[in-house]
């Protein structure tokens, strides 16, 4: 056990509901309340400290409250830590049990999980407890999937009858306030879109268009939202970016949710992942007529073959070649 005299207690708490957690059972301050009484049970002279993720899973370890005790532990001031139960620490079997039964130890540091009846010392040579952690960990790591799963399968299901299921409705659209799986058309935002596919369709290349709405002071998609008052952040555009790219303007163009279809499941994130991988097309979720159309759909045909032949900015100030984009 480390010698510091200033060593202390880890009060460790996690809660997440994506791992179907169950607030009244598991809240924060149940848990702060369990682990305190235990504690003074245990060990009530002694330093303790909380270390607190609350909405983060148990799938991973990427959490700030457990970094943070990792890094006290590192640095000797840690001589014990003590869980509501297994779960808490984490979900991610293979892991769990290696912080348990190597990292641990390792470091000389008492792991308790209270509900689990596991107390496991650094200088414990009986073993045959870690089989039943080991399993614990295993059904641990099942309960989350299994929770994903109908959850995804429940997303999917709405996604076949055509109902949306995202936080933010695409730029041009917003939700209903009556039924919030329902498009309705935003006007502002809607005019804006025509404008884009009518200047793409008369010659003006995509960073043309987007200099042209810059220029015009126009908000961006992402600015556009928050001006709504809404709490939307795109993840694959650069903090500083606040203005209209090449990108934004392409993904209005091919966005086949303007023509009245409701286009999902186009992409899919693992559980442990924070980023989300696309899906092939064929795999997306098409529901035709579920929204009124921004753009009919013959002119969103034209701009696809357009943009599949890529077509060329247009100069007026010298000479294009007729096959120009298409050689």
């Amino acid at each position: 056990m480390p010698d510091n005299a200033n060593c202390c207690w880890a009060l460790y708490i996690r809660l997440s509901h994506e791992d179907g957690d169950k607030a009244e059972s598991l809240s924060v301050s149940n848990q702060k309340l369990k682990l305190t009484e235990y504690i003074k049970k245990l060990d009530n002279n002694s330093i303790q400290k909380f270390y607190i993720d609350d909405g983060f899973s148990g799938t991973t370890f990427d959490r700030p409250g457990f970094k943070k005790l990792l890094y006290d532990i590192e640095h000797g001031l840690i001589k014990g830590i003590l869980v509501k139960d297994l779960s808490r620490l984490g979900r991610n079997s293979p892991k769990t049990s290696y912080f348990i039964h190597d990292y641990f130890p390792a470091h000389k540091i008492r792991f308790i999980a209270i509900d689990d009846n596991i107390d496991k010392n650094f200088f414990d040579i009986d073993t045959s407890n870690d089989m039943i952690i080991d399993i614990k960990n295993l059904f641990n790591g099942f309960y989350p999937r299994d929770i994903s799963s109908k959850v995804r399968s429940t997303f999917r299901a709405k996604q076949k009858a055509g109902h949306f299921i995202g936080a933010f409705a695409c730029y041009g659209y917003k939700k209903s306030l009556t039924d919030h799986n329902k498009l309705i058309i935003d006007p502002v935002a809607a005019d804006i879109v025509k404008k884009i596919f009518s200047m793409y369709l008369s010659g003006k290349g995509q960073n043309t268009i987007a200099k042209i709405l810059n220029s015009d002071n126009i908000p961006c998609p992402s600015e556009y939202k928050k001006m709504q008052g809404l709490n939307y952040k795109n993840s694959n555009r650069l903090t500083s970016t606040t203005y209209w790219t090449y990108s934004s303007i392409r993904s209005i163009l091919k966005n086949e949710i303007y023509t009245g279809c409701m286009v999902q499941n186009k992409s899919f994130r693992m559980m442990c992942s924070k980023s989300a991988s696309p899906l092939p097309h064929e795999k997306w979720i098409i529901v035709p007529d579920t929204h009124e159309a921004i753009i009919d759909k013959k002119t969103f045909d034209i701009v696809q073959s357009m943009l599949s032949n890529n077509v060329r900015q247009m100069k007026t100030s010298s000479h294009t070649h007729i096959l120009a984009g298409l050689l």
